[in-house]
């Protein structure tokens, strides 16, 4: 699993991941480290947008 997305601020945050499993809720909370300035990984936002899209044309292709 990959997950992208954007964030302000930096520092130690929890990373809260919610849904269902199996027709039952679950959470799970993972501790990070974010970068408090820009730094050399350019590539998270290509990433993030290419898969944005991704999901974007399947709603289409399913929901019309």
């Amino acid at each position: 699993m990959t997950l992208a997305g954007r964030y302000t601020g930096g520092g130690a945050r929890a990373i809260r991941l919610k849904g269902k499993v199996a027709g039952k809720e679950k959470e799970y909370v993972f501790e990070g480290k974010f970068a408090e300035a820009k730094t050399d990984r350019d590539f998270i936002a290509a990433l993030w947008a290419r898969r944005k899209v991704g999901y974007l044309c399947d709603q289409l292709r399913l929901n019309g």
